[in-house]
C-alpha cells in the first residue's frame, strides 16, 4: 500500500533490478561501485515528478529540488581548485578510461531503469483505471 511505504519499496526494487542488470556478474572495486551508486542516485533524483512541458517558462520539479535546491547533476568543475583533489589517477589516459567506463554504465543504468520505471507506471495506470 502506498501509505505504508509501498511506493519506496517498489522504487528500491526497481533500482536493485536495474543495478543487477547493469552490473551482471562483474565483481566491482569498492570505489567504482560507490561511484556507480552515487551516479545512479543522481539519475533517479533528477527524474521529473511533474509533466515536462514544451514551454521554457516552467521549471520541472525533481526530487533533488527538495534535497538540494538548485542542484546540478554531473561532475563539479575543476577550474576552481584542482590541486586539492582526493583522487589522483596515474595519468590522463587512465582518468579518461575510468570516466568513459562510468558514463557507459550510467547510460546503461538509465536505459534499463527508465524502461522498467515506465513499464511499472503503465502497469499501475492500467490497474488504477479498470
Amino acid at each position: 500500500a502506498p501509505w505504508k511505504g509501498g511506493f519506496y519499496e517498489r522504487l528500491i526494487g526497481l533500482v536493485n533490478c536495474s543495478m543487477r542488470k547493469m552490473i551482471g556478474r562483474q565483481i566491482l572495486q569498492y570505489d567504482f561501485f560507490n561511484t556507480l551508486l552515487i551516479e545512479t542516485e543522481a539519475v533517479i533524483n533528477s527524474c521529473p515528478l511533474t509533466h515536462v512541458s514544451e514551454e521554457l517558462d516552467f521549471k520541472v520539479l525533481r526530487p533533488t529540488d527538495f534535497l538540494l535546491h538548485g542542484a546540478k547533476n554531473g561532475f563539479p568543475s575543476l577550474e576552481e581548485d584542482y590541486e586539492h583533489l582526493e583522487y589522483d589517477p596515474d595519468n590522463r589516459e587512465k582518468l579518461i578510461d575510468i570516466w568513459r567506463k562510468n558514463m557507459r554504465n550510467i547510460d546503461k543504468f538509465w536505459k534499463i531503469w527508465s524502461e522498467e520505471y515506465l513499464f511499472r507506471l503503465r502497469e499501475k495506470q492500467t490497474i488504477f483505471h479498470r
